[in-house]
Parts: C-alpha cells; sequence; structure tokens
C-alpha cells in the first residue's frame, strides 16, 4: 500500500492493491492514518460479488473514537471506474457495490500459455485470480458533535469550575464548587424549585448536600457540564450512587446513563463468565 498523501486542507488519498481469488473472499488492506486523526485506523477491504462482474468494496474506520463522522469517499479503479458517497453519519463501514471488474484485471494471465483460457485456469487449479487497484480518497469533515455543537460544547467546558462567571456554589461538607444557576436549575425539577421560589437555597444561592462524597459530586458536575461520566464508566459502585441521587433528585437523563452502565457492564461480565465456563452457584 502507497503512504497516505494529503491534497488541500482536509483531503486524504491513498492506494492498495489487491489480488482476489474467484473465492469471493474478502481481502483486508493494511490499516492507516490521516492525519490529526489519532484515535481511528481506516482500512479497505473488497471482494468479488457472485457474478464476478463487480468488485464490493467497504471503507471502515475503527479506533478508540466510535463517534459518528462527516466525510466524502471517493473510490477510483485504474480503468477510471469512479464511486463517490457523501456521508454524514459514518460509524463503521461505508459499502460500495457494484464496482465494474473490467477484463484488464484479469491476473492469471501472467503464466498463460498459447492455449490457456479462464475456463482451462478454473478446471486446473480450481481458482482464478485478479489484480485491483483502488484509490481512496477521502475528505474529512470531522465528528457530527464536533460538527454541529462545536461552541455549545466548548463553552459549557470552559464554564466547568470556573469562578468568574458562577452565581451559585455547591456545597460538600467542607468543599465548595462554583457553579451556575441556570445550568444547575434545568437539570432537575427539583433543583428548579430550589433555585427560582423563596427556598433557603435560593436566597443564599447554594445547595447543600450532606449525605454525599466529593468525588461523587466531582462526577455529577462532570455529567452536567460535559454530558459524560469518568469513573462510574469503570466503577459500578460509582454508577449506583449517582443513580441513587438521580432518582432523589428526578434527573432522568444521569438515570439512564447509569442505568445502561450498569446492564453493559453485567453483561460483559455475564460474556466473561460464559466464555470461562464458570458456574454461578
Amino acid at each position: 500500500m502507497d503512504k497516505v498523501i494529503k491534497k488541500g486542507i482536509n483531503t486524504f488519498v491513498f492506494t492498495t492493491c489487491f489480488k482476489l481469488l474467484n473465492q469471493k473472499e474478502w481481502k483486508k488492506s493494511n490499516a492507516f492514518k490521516i492525519e490529526n486523526v489519532s484515535d481511528i485506523d481506516f482500512n479497505i477491504s473488497v471482494k468479488l460479488d457472485n457474478s464476478e462482474k463487480y468488485i464490493i468494496a467497504a471503507v471502515s474506520k475503527s479506533g478508540d473514537d466510535s463517534r459518528q463522522a462527516v466525510s466524502i469517499i471517493k473510490l477510483t479503479t485504474v480503468n477510471g471506474t469512479v464511486s463517490t458517497q457523501r456521508i454524514f453519519d459514518w460509524k463503521t463501514h461505508v459499502v460500495f457495490n457494484e464496482i465494474l471488474l473490467p477484463v484488464s484485471f484479469d491476473a492469471c494471465g501472467d503464466d498463460r500459455t498459447e492455449s490457456f483460457n479462464i475456463r482451462s485456469c478454473l478446471i486446473g487449479k480450481n481458482w482464478h485470480y485478479y489484480h485491483v487497484t483502488i484509490v481512496c480518497s477521502i475528505t474529512w469533515h470531522g465528528f457530527v458533535d464536533d460538527l454541529y455543537f462545536p461552541d455549545m460544547c466548548k463553552h459549557m467546558k470552559n464554564n466547568y469550575k470556573n469562578t468568574e462567571f458562577s452565581d451559585m456554589v455547591i456545597k460538600v461538607k467542607d468543599t465548595e464548587f462554583p457553579a451556575h444557576k441556570n445550568i444547575i436549575a434545568n437539570q432537575s425539577p427539583v433543583f428548579y424549585k430550589m433555585l427560582t421560589t423563596k427556598m433557603k437555597e435560593s436566597i443564599e444561592n447554594s445547595i447543600t448536600f450532606e449525605d454525599i462524597d466529593i468525588d461523587i459530586m466531582e462526577e455529577l458536575l462532570l455529567f452536567f457540564y460535559q454530558g459524560k461520566l469518568d469513573k462510574a464508566e469503570v466503577d459500578d459502585k460509582v454508577a449506583l450512587k449517582l443513580f441513587e441521587f438521580a432518582e432523589m433528585y428526578q434527573i432522568d437523563k444521569l438515570k439512564s446513563t447509569c442505568e445502561f452502565i450498569v446492564i453493559k457492564n453485567l453483561t460483559m461480565y455475564l460474556m466473561f463468565m460464559k466464555q470461562a465456563k464458570i458456574t454461578i452457584q
């Protein structure tokens, strides 16, 4: 495979040559990366269709960042056949069907005699093969959430633990967390009532939580401001504590997220137990 070549601001081109057998098995290229997308590996897989008149190709992305992406993908064969797809939700594979397989791709001619033909190749060897060179062009526009919500995400992250424009505090034991009424109030109808009526919390611009640990509150604020969880993703105890908090204060989105994490981890654990052939008594 040739190295990746950058053309323009965000277009990357690479070339791969495949040896395709008539058994119609998938052939996969080596993985490659493109500039500024370090957490993603790309590759191309191709095979012959049942008629052996066309090629089926799949351009794939995999890696640590599985978010949906926006791209334009163009495949070109050496005979000039071009297939283009504009993708607005690229998750894993983008499939190209019916790429024409011209006679010039026939590679068994390398060892032919004058009397050799495809029929005798199939009878004598039980296979026939083709050389297919594909040029793949990827115009990378970015991940969906970065494209459509970049400013909002940036502003929310900037507000996290920012004391300059905070207008309230959250108190946990001896620790105070700066916060913003509009963000906290919108998380829960209970918080909204606390901060918009003549309750103590609204008058003092603060909410005090007696029965919660500091690390749980940090995780909670991370969710409020950035829409993600950190420790809860790998620690079911943290996820369960957050679930209890969400149940008490009617934070539906957090509750659903914690439920998903616990079920996902439990499913993975049961699969591991099954694979290890461990019987649960």
